[in-house]
């Protein structure tokens, strides 16, 4: 057995400290075991054997009484103060998600009317066709300008439109290739006529000398 310094309660060995005012519990005592003594009747020793068991009884009987006492201590929670809260700290909100930030505004297109005369012509920029004319040319406000176009059409020139304003319409004029004319055919020379020479003076007949007989 254990006792308490203090209130004197006893507790079972296995213990530590006590139950009413939280004192450290002496260490446990031995009792010495006696030596049995020699046995010189029977009669003695039924009375000692009686003896040991009353006392194991009555061992057995105060370990209940301090265990219930213990058990109704603990039941009724004692004259300790109960345990005082423990402050939590509040868990601040989630911040809002931040919005979204707003896409610029597209840049306005405005159509540009190209035409060409004659038409069909086909239109080029950087070398990437855009349109054949007649056509419309789109143009973002904030693209640089000036801009230049390429159009070519088979039998005109090809020629260049540069775009200074995004207004229209634009009027281009195709001039046509002109065929080169081959030189007229030349008419050989007549062949020289070989001269005759001079022509003989014709002679009038001379008179005869003759005289007639």
């Amino acid at each position: 057995m254990r006792t308490c310094s203090e209130c004197g309660t006893q507790y079972e060995d296995h213990v530590e400290s006590c139950l009413l005012d939280g004192t450290t519990l002496d260490p446990p005592e031995t009792t010495a075991t006696p030596a049995p003594a020699p046995i010189a009747s029977s009669a003695p020793a039924k009375a000692a054997g009686g003896g040991l068991l009353l006392g194991v009884l009555a061992v057995v009987l105060f370990g209940v009484i301090a265990v219930v006492g213990v058990g109704i201590f603990l039941f009724a929670g004692g004259d300790s103060p109960p345990p005082e809260p423990v402050a939590v700290a509040p868990v601040p909100p989630p911040a809002p998600p931040s919005p979204a930030p707003t896409p610029p505004p597209a840049p306005t297109v405005k159509t540009v009317a190209l035409v060409s005369s004659p038409p069909g012509a086909r239109v080029t920029e950087h070398d990437a066709e855009v349109c054949i004319t007649p056509c419309n040319i789109e143009h973002p406000e904030d693209a640089p300008l000036p801009r230049t176009f390429h159009l070519e059409l088979d039998g005109h020139k090809p020629t260049d439109f540069v775009m200074t304003e995004a207004a229209g319409p634009f009027l281009v004029e195709l001039d046509p290739i002109r065929a080169a004319t081959s030189p007229r055919p030349t008419r050989p020379a007549p062949a020289p006529t070989p001269d005759p020479g001079p022509r003989p003076v014709p002679t009038a007949p001379r008179p005869s000398l003759t005289r007639d007989r």
